[in-house]
């Protein structure tokens, strides 16, 4: 396959929101980066320049990355995730990523980007998911759901909890890998259609991409 026959994927980040919902419209998701760095720390050679995220991450590039991506709206059904896609790809086009997208169907897609490590590593799996379930009633909001407002330090809207708050942040610090050429596969796999019936995750794991479900 793409990547090789790896003894065992490594699966971290929000692997449960292939079965979680939430009401909750704000998010403040930094603290992912404690689990991102601590997986660098593990599966690369960054040691202790990994200890500060204050040094490593521009929170008002992820704060305004997290907010673009909420404006996409991407309401599942019907979902048009292709446009988040499209912006996803855009913004790892330098990350020294390979970029995959893969059709689902018209106006859907998921991506796979790939920070290839060396020979016999392992892959580590991160897994975001490009729709979210509909606003309801968008009198009954505070603010517009898809306008992704930043008050006192909170963004709300549509989809930063589940889940473009932690998408935002894992392609954010993923982007870390174009400068540490890592022993290990990173992949970061944003799928379509986690909210109804997870069909964009199944076409990911067709032979031609390499990822082992095991």
């Amino acid at each position: 396959g793409l990547l090789g026959q790896p003894e065992k994927i490594h699966h971290t980040g929000h692997i449960d929101t292939f079965a979680k919902r939430t009401s909750n419209n704000c998010f403040i998701f930094f603290h992912h980066l404690n689990l991102i760095i601590f997986l660098f720390q593990k599966f690369t050679d960054t040691g202790a320049c990994m200890n500060n995220s204050e040094k490593l991450f521009d929170k008002s590039e992820i704060t305004a990355l997290c907010q673009n991506l909420v404006r996409i709206k991407t309401v599942n059904p019907p979902g048009n995730e292709k446009a988040l896609i499209n912006y996803c790809k855009g913004y790892l086009s330098d990350s020294g990523a390979e970029l995959i997208e893969v059709p689902l169907s018209e106006g859907r897609s998921s991506l796979l980007a790939i920070w290839k490590g060396k020979p016999g590593g392992k892959q580590i799996l991160f897994v975001g998911h490009a729709d979210t379930v509909s606003p309801g009633d968008t009198g009954s909001w505070t603010y517009d759901p898809f306008s992704a407002d930043l008050v006192d330090g909170v963004i709300y809207g549509r989809g930063i909890a589940d889940m473009k708050g932690g998408t935002a942040t894992a392609m954010a610090a993923l982007t870390q890998l174009k400068d540490i050429d890592p022993d290990n596969t990173f992949i970061l796999a944003v799928t379509a259609d986690e909210e109804d019936g997870c069909t964009g995750a199944e076409s990911l794991l067709a032979e031609e991409y390499g990822l082992d479900p095991n």
